[in-house]
């Protein structure tokens, strides 16, 4: 279970992670943390370390700018003190609320929202996140600032509480102080995923960059952020995962992909990360690929051809041959299914325009378009019309995309 944020600062899969996103839902209730409206369109963002996984986004709010969800000035909520309520909403129990903390602001200035991820869950599916909200004057000044252990919803009160627990979170969703336990624990993180990379990176023996100007020092933290962020994409350090949920790509049957090996292999030889490279493609070839395709819509023709290269380019840079013996019949596979599609191209003879030329299967997001076409034209040797384009079926071996349109008369 990843923690996903979209550039608002919104907790995307409603997980109960600290929000930095104020803008109301339909019900007028949001799960910011500092209810400031902040600027949609003044939004920055940056990785702590150069490279480390840690992020931080910031959004500008203007002066008089919050708890503007509400019509008219907020009341004192009875008996509660430094709550507040507005009269004009008629939700039940809403001093229970976050408050409004500031008032109306007398000035500008920016939420800083900060995610350090746990640098290692020993296996676990779910990832611990320690978060820092903070509210900062446009004279730099910090109005103030919350601590979170992956969830927001977490407040406790009383004195008779373990020092652990009663660490200062009064409000529930507001978290905790600087100076608290969970304060301390967001720092050491930090602390701990600058050693965890160091000895990881160390690990692998990647290269290293020397080049010139501001430029040079971006290049370089973006292309050792590439293999960082391509490892904390897989669970469990090889198994790969495809995208997050609730979007479609976050489904567990997308995780084949082919897009989650060829490039995470291509980036880790070139940049020398040799070890997460072998068990990147060990993966691969265990798991996800099959004798006669690969899982997830059978394959996609033109990717499998490039995994000839990459698997040529593995051996030739680790001198690794052993992968190739033990999985030679995989690795012969999509040798033997483009072999197959050129040979029945030439069969088509020099005169035809599709002479040579394999018809694939393309785009696997495609897979229908494909079984329309050998359901639709068969193994006929006439043109036959289709949405009103006349195609001949003779270069179609069914694998194609779209052959109707690439076959079109010219």
């Amino acid at each position: 279970m990843k923690a996903a944020f979209d550039s608002l600062g919104s907790d995307v899969n409603s997980m109960g992670y600290p929000e930095m996103n104020p803008w109301p839902d339909k019900y007028g209730r949001n799960g910011a943390v500092f209810k400031d409206r902040t600027n949609r369109t003044d939004q920055r963002e940056g990785l702590w370390g150069s490279h480390l996984p840690i992020v931080t986004m910031f959004h500008s709010f203007l002066a008089g700018s919050e708890c503007v969800q509400c019509s008219v000035a907020r009341s004192p909520c009875p008996g509660e003190p430094g709550h507040t309520f507005c009269s004009t909403d008629p939700a039940p129990r809403q001093c229970e609320a976050p408050p409004c903390h500031y008032g109306n602001n007398s000035g500008s200035g920016w939420i800083e929202w900060t995610a350090v991820p746990v640098a290692d869950m020993e296996g676990s599916r779910y990832q611990d996140v320690f978060f820092r909200i903070t509210k900062v004057d446009s004279n730099g000044t910090i109005v103030d600032a919350r601590y979170f252990d992956t969830y927001a919803l977490r407040g406790f009160e009383g004195t008779d509480l373990p020092a652990e627990i009663n660490d200062g979170a009064l409000v529930q969703g507001m978290g905790s102080p600087a100076g608290s336990e969970i304060a301390a624990d967001f720092y050491a993180e930090v602390l701990k995923q600058r050693k965890y990379w160091e000895e990881t990176l160390s690990k692998e023996g990647m290269m290293s960059f020397s080049l010139p100007g501001d430029d040079g020092l971006l290049l370089r933290d973006q292309a050792v952020h590439v293999v960082v962020r391509d490892m904390i994409s897989r669970h469990d350090f090889f198994w790969p995962k495809y995208g997050i949920l609730p979007g479609y790509y976050g489904e567990p049957g997308n995780d084949g992909c082919p897009l989650t090996i060829y490039y995470s292999l291509v980036g880790a030889l070139e940049m020398g990360a040799f070890e997460y490279a072998k068990g990147v493609l060990h993966n691969w070839l265990k798991f996800w690929t099959r004798k006669r395709g690969n899982h997830r819509r059978g394959g996609v023709s033109n990717t499998q051809a490039f995994m000839d290269e990459l698997v040529a380019k593995y051996v030739s840079y680790t001198g690794d041959t052993q992968m190739v013996l033990e999985f030679f019949d995989k690795i012969m596979m999509p040798s033997t299914i483009n072999r197959a599609l050129i040979t029945r191209a030439k069969g088509l003879g020099p005169s035809h325009k599709a002479y040579g030329v394999p018809a694939v299967n393309d785009n696997g997001d495609l897979y229908a378009t494909g079984i329309e076409c050998g359901t639709t034209f068969g193994l006929a040797s006439t043109p036959h019309e289709y949405d009103g384009v006349v195609a001949d079926s003779t270069a179609v071996d069914c694998h194609i995309t779209m052959p109707w349109y690439l076959l079109r008369p010219i």
